[in-house]
């Protein structure tokens, strides 16, 4: 048998070659679909069967455009049989019809096949299913547009929320005659709950409150509006008594059912031609500071009380400060004294007081800004993490 037929065993070879390559393609997961030069369909395996729901006996004879969904513009087709035409080959997505109407995606690579004197004799196409990763896709563009959408609406809501909390604040404060006062507000991009105003009760008396909400956003700024609307009332009925005035804040907000609560601090300037005091009475919010330029000392003036709006049976403890002409106090938020430097370190009360002792012979407009210019340096890198408010009182000669 080998002296007769010397080439037997390269022909059993090429055959066990075609048959492997055969069964390969009859049960590929990939529909494999092979065309002649001009686009006519020569084979289909089963797995295109299957997808389509075309029989060979069908797909046979005719052009793959019988899947045409028409979603795809007629230049996406010309570019594929410009290149596939030229030679060379083509990868892309179809989105075609089933036999039953429904619509698919197909990834898919198309091949021409040359012959031994180069020239293109078939087309060869190697499709996958991807309908499901469309659709994925298209379910995560949604969401995300929906989001981008819902992220467009927040931040046009708390840019009103701005305005109403720029609206809320004071512009200057109608101070008496021997009481200077100064402020700045310093706002993250953030809606923050910082806010304050002050209360002119007559020629010798001047209130100041400040109170920081415990949260950011538009509920925020519901809430400080709140808060304004019940301290302006409180203005007229207790802005002689600091402790009577933050309690029934307090008692107005626990009663309300409010779900937000502050930090607060209800001060009273009482000023004659001799004397001068200032009392005050605070829930949880950060302690006045007293300076006192003639000899450079710096405290805290510190009383007790829990933050406003947690409990209808807290107290608040009133403080009297007796002062000095020339004697300064600061009310500020702990966006101050919360400050972190590189080393996650919080400036703290002391620090504060460090600073303000350094003040020196700068006058009160001088020394807000020195004050913060400070706060700023202690930080360094790190970026503010809530918003200030920063309040100077003088009593001037």
């Amino acid at each position: 048998m080998t002296a007769f037929y010397p080439d037997a065993t390269g022909i059993d070879t090429t055959e066990e070659k075609i048959r492997t390559f055969s069964m390969a393609v009859e049960q590929s997961p990939a529909s494999v679909v092979i065309t002649d030069r001009h686009g006519t369909i020569e084979y289909v395996n089963p797995k295109f069967s299957r997808l389509t729901g075309y029989s060979a006996a069908e797909a046979l004879g005719k052009n793959p455009r019988i899947l045409k969904s028409g979603a795809q513009p007629p230049e996406f087709y010309r570019v594929m049989w410009e290149t596939i035409s030229a030679g060379r080959d083509w990868r892309g997505e179809f989105h075609n019809l089933k036999k039953n109407g429904e619509s698919y995606w197909e990834s898919a690579s198309i091949s021409p096949i040359l012959d031994e004197k180069g020239e293109i004799t078939h087309y060869v196409a190697v499709k996958e299913d991807i309908t499901e990763r469309k659709m994925a896709e298209e379910a995560l563009r949604t969401s995300e547009e929906m989001l981008r959408k819902k992220n467009q609406d927040m931040e046009r809501e708390l840019k009103y929320a701005q305005v109403v909390i720029g609206r809320l604040l004071p512009e200057d404060a109608s101070a008496p005659d021997r009481l200077e006062v100064d402020f700045r507000h310093i706002p993250l991009d953030e809606i923050g709950g910082d806010f304050f105003s002050f209360n002119t009760l007559h020629d010798k008396g001047f209130g100041v409150f400040i109170g920081d909400v415990a949260g950011h956003g538009v509920s925020a700024a519901l809430f400080l509006a709140l808060v304004k609307s019940v301290t302006e009332r409180l203005n007229n009925t207790r802005g002689e008594s600091p402790s009577l005035y933050i309690k029934d804040l307090n008692g107005n907000l626990v009663e309300g059912n409010v779900t937000f609560f502050l930090t607060a601090l209800y001060g009273y300037f009482n000023i004659t031609r001799d004397t001068a005091e200032f009392s005050f009475a605070k829930g949880g919010h950060t302690p006045p500071v007293l300076f006192r330029p003639a000899d450079g000392s710096t405290r805290l003036l510190k009383s007790s009380g829990m933050p406003v709006g947690l409990s209808v049976d807290a107290e608040f403890q009133e403080v009297h400060a007796s002062l000095l002409p020339g004697d300064r106090i600061y009310l500020y938020t702990d966006g101050i004294i919360e400050a972190r430097n590189d080393g996650m370190d919080m400036l703290e009360p002391e620090g504060l007081l460090s600073i303000i002792g350094r003040t020196g012979a700068k006058n009160l407009h001088e020394s807000l800004d020195f004050i913060l210019e400070e706060v700023s340096r202690f930080r360094g890198a790190e970026p503010p993490e809530d918003d200030v408010v920063l309040i100077g009182f003088e009593v001037l000669k």
